[in-house]
C-alpha cells in the first residue's frame, strides 16, 4: 500500500459513488469517538515521532476525523487534507502551517476490493522524514485500521441479526460473573445491563434451576459440544420466561479457559407450543383409543346388565316359591295332610326350576362382579395413562404405567398380536408420568400398526430392566421393519410412513423431545421382515435440571 501526501496529490476517485456506497456500508461517519481508533493514531506519531497524527474519513463533502491527536479539526480543511487546492491553509494552527511546508505523511485507507475510504496520517510543525521501516508500520497501522472497519462492521451485522431474532449475547468471565451484555438483555429480563454487569448469570434464573446451570457451565467448560440448556429466566415483573441457552469456552493461545461466551434465546413461545403439541398428540392417541375404549367397557357392561335382568327374574321366581313355602306351611290355611303339602311344595319347586336356579345364579353373579371388575380395571388404567402431569418430577412405577398403556390400548392389537410383558423389579423413577404414559402409548400403538401392516399374527414385547443408574424399557414387535434409510427420518417432525388419517407424524418426534427432556436416550433396531425395537433409557433419579412449579 502506497503512502500518499494528500497535501500535494489530489485524492482518486475513479468510481466516487462506488467508493461512497463502500464507506457507507461501514455506517462509520457521524458517530461517537471510537477508542480503538486513537490508539491507532497513538501508535502511528509513536512509531513516526511527530505530535500529530489522526485517521480520517472522506464523505462526499467533508472529512471525517475518526481520532485526531496533538490538534484540532479546526486546523485542517477538507480541501488541505483532500489535496484538492493548494492554496495557502486558512488554518492558524500547527497543523495548517504544516501542511504549507510539507509536513503531513499520510497512508491511505483502502478496502479488500480496492476503495479508498480515508487515510491514517501524520504531522508535525517540521518537515516528516520517514524511513522505509517507519513507512512499513504506517501502512501496517493502516490496514489494521480497514480491519477494524470490518470488525464493526461484522459486530454491527452480527448484533442486529441477535436483536432482531431477541437472543442476547453474554461473556462470563473466570468467577462465572457478566462481563457483558447486549442490550436486548433489557427487553428480555427488564433488567439493566450496566446494573446486571458484575453479577452472576444464575442471580437470574429460578432457584431451581440454578444448581442444573452450574452443572451445564461445567459441561461447556470441558466439552468441545457443550449442550443446549433450557431453563427459566426471572423477569423484573416478578414472572419468568422460558429461555435456552447455548455457550462456548473461550480460550487463549494455551488452550486455558479464560470465560465463557454464549447466546439467550427465548424460547417461550417454541416451549408453549411444544406443550400444546404434546396435548394435541395426546388427543389424537386418545381418540384413536376412544372406540376401542368403548367396546371394551361396553362388552362387560352389557352381560353384568343382562345377568341383572336375570338375577330380577330370578328374584321373582325365587319370591313367589317362598310365598308358596308359607301358604303350604302357614298354620292359618286350609286344613291339608303333610302328603298334600308335599305335592305342593314339588310343584312349586318345579315351576320355579330349582335346580336351574341354584346352578345358575352363582354364575350369573359371578360373571357380574368380573365385568364390574373389568370396568374397574379399564378405569384405573385410564387414570393412570391419563396422569394429569405437572412441571415437577416425582417417582412413578413404570411397570404400572406400562400395564395401565397395554390395558388402554389393547383394542389397538388383541385380534391381531399377542403383548408379551418382561418386567425387572423396577425402583420408583424420578419423572413426568404423564409425558411418560404418552411416550409408551405412542410405541406400542406404532407396535400394533407395523404388525397389522403384515397381514398377520405378532407379537408386541414390552420389557423393563435396570443398568446402573439408569432403567431400560423396550418395546419390540415382530412387524415388517423399515429399511436403514428411513431410521434417520422417523424422529422428524411430520414424517410418517402411514396413510392419511392414521397418524400426523408428530407422535416419534414428541417421545424424542420428552425423552430428551428427561435426559435420557432413545434408540431403534429394525430389521426388514423381522421387526422393530424401541429402546429407552432413562436416568433413575431424575434429570438434573426439573421443570418446577412457578415461584
Amino acid at each position: 500500500m502506497a503512502e500518499r501526501d494528500l497535501s500535494a496529490t489530489p485524492f482518486p476517485s475513479s468510481d466516487e459513488a462506488g467508493r461512497l456506497r463502500a464507506l457507507a456500508r461501514y455506517t462509520i461517519l457521524d458517530t461517537p469517538p471510537d477508542e480503538g481508533f486513537d490508539q491507532l493514531a497513538d501508535l502511528a506519531r509513536g512509531i513516526a515521532g511527530t505530535d500529530i497524527a489522526g485517521i480520517a474519513f472522506f464523505g462526499s463533502d467533508r472529512v471525517w476525523f475518526k481520532s485526531l491527536l496533538g490538534a484540532d479539526p479546526e486546523e485542517l480543511s477538507a480541501d488541505q487534507l483532500l489535496g484538492t487546492s493548494t492554496a495557502a491553509p486558512t488554518g492558524t494552527g500547527v497543523l495548517g502551517r504544516a501542511i504549507g511546508a510539507g509536513a503531513l505523511v499520510a497512508v491511505p485507507c483502502v478496502t479488500s476490493d480496492g476503495y479508498t475510504l480515508g487515510c491514517l496520517f501524520v504531522a508535525d510543525s517540521d518537515p516528516v522524514a520517514l524511513d522505509e521501516r517507519t513507512r512499513h508500520f504506517l501502512r501496517s497501522l493502516a490496514e489494521q485500521a480497514v480491519r477494524l472497519l470490518e470488525l464493526r462492521r461484522t459486530l454491527l451485522s452480527y448484533h442486529t441479526v441477535v436483536d432482531k431474532a431477541g437472543h442476547v449475547v453474554f461473556h462470563l468471565d473466570q468467577s462465572d460473573r457478566l462481563v457483558s451484555l447486549t442490550p436486548t438483555w433489557s427487553q428480555l429480563s427488564g433488567f439493566g445491563v450496566v446494573r446486571s454487569l458484575g453479577a452472576r448469570l444464575s442471580d437470574f434464573l429460578h432457584t431451581e434451576d440454578e444448581e442444573g446451570f452450574g452443572d451445564w457451565l461445567d459441561e461447556v467448560r470441558g466439552t468441545t459440544t457443550p449442550p443446549v440448556l433450557q431453563c427459566r429466566l426471572a423477569r423484573l415483573t416478578g414472572d419468568e420466561v422460558m429461555v435456552e441457552l447455548l455457550a462456548r469456552p473461550l480460550v487463549d493461545e494455551e488452550n486455558r479457559v479464560l470465560g465463557v461466551v454464549g447466546v439467550i434465546a427465548d424460547v417461550s413461545a417454541r416451549h408453549a407450543r411444544e406443550v400444546e403439541a404434546q396435548h394435541l398428540s395426546k388427543l389424537e392417541a386418545l381418540g384413536r383409543l376412544s372406540a376401542g375404549l368403548a367396546h371394551e367397557i361396553n362388552t362387560p357392561i352389557q352381560f353384568v346388565g343382562d345377568n341383572t335382568r336375570f338375577l330380577a327374574e330370578c328374584y321373582e321366581t325365587m319370591l313367589t316359591l317362598v310365598c308358596s313355602y308359607r301358604d303350604v306351611l302357614s298354620p292359618d290355611g286350609n286344613p291339608m295332610s303333610w302328603a298334600e303339602r308335599q305335592v305342593e311344595i314339588d310343584r312349586a319347586e318345579g315351576i320355579a326350576d330349582i335346580d336351574y336356579l341354584s346352578e345358575e345364579v352363582p354364575l350369573a353373579i359371578q360373571q357380574s362382579l368380573d365385568g364390574v371388575e373389568r370396568v374397574a380395571s379399564l378405569v384405573r388404567a385410564m387414570k393412570t395413562f391419563s396422569h394429569p402431569g405437572s412441571r415437577e418430577q416425582s417417582p412413578a412405577n413404570l411397570n404400572e404405567a406400562l400395564r395401565a398403556t397395554v390395558t388402554v390400548a389393547q383394542n389397538q392389537f388383541r385380534y391381531f398380536a399377542d403383548v408379551e410383558l418382561d418386567f425387572e423389579d423396577l425402583p420408583p423413577v424420578v419423572c413426568n408420568l404423564g409425558d411418560l404414559n404418552q411416550v409408551f402409548l405412542n410405541l406400542v400403538v406404532n407396535a400394533a400398526d407395523a404388525i397389522e401392516e403384515t397381514g398377520r399374527h405378532g407379537k408386541i414385547t414390552i420389557a423393563t430392566r435396570t443398568d446402573d443408574d439408569d432403567v431400560v424399557v423396550s418395546v419390540s414387535d415382530t412387524g415388517g421393519g423399515m429399511p436403514e434409510h428411513l431410521k434417520l427420518q422417523i424422529f422428524e417432525p411430520f414424517f410418517t410412513t402411514k396413510e392419511v388419517g392414521r397418524g400426523t407424524g408428530q407422535g416419534l418426534a414428541l417421545v424424542r423431545a420428552i425423552v430428551n427432556k428427561h435426559e435420557g436416550t432413545i434408540s431403534v433396531d429394525s430389521h426388514q421382515g423381522i421387526g422393530t425395537t424401541f429402546e429407552i433409557r432413562l436416568p433413575i433419579q431424575g434429570c438434573t435440571a426439573q421443570e418446577g412449579p412457578a415461584r
